[in-house]
């Protein structure tokens, strides 16, 4: 399961839990090539930049 925890104007804070509730946070920066694709594989769509 993924949960937003946390949303700012260019990062997002997400919490992946499992079957086991091992929780682990991840921070997902809209601002470098490596974060859009992050967010890309987590939600299945790009990302559009709102400018």
């Amino acid at each position: 399961m993924v949960k937003i925890v946390g949303k700012g104007y260019r990062y997002f804070l997400l919490q992946l839990s499992d079957f086991l509730e091992i929780t682990k946070t991840i921070v997902v920066s809209l601002k470098s090539v490596e974060g859009r694709k992050k967010y890309e594989k987590i939600f299945g769509r790009k990302f559009e930049d709102k400018k």
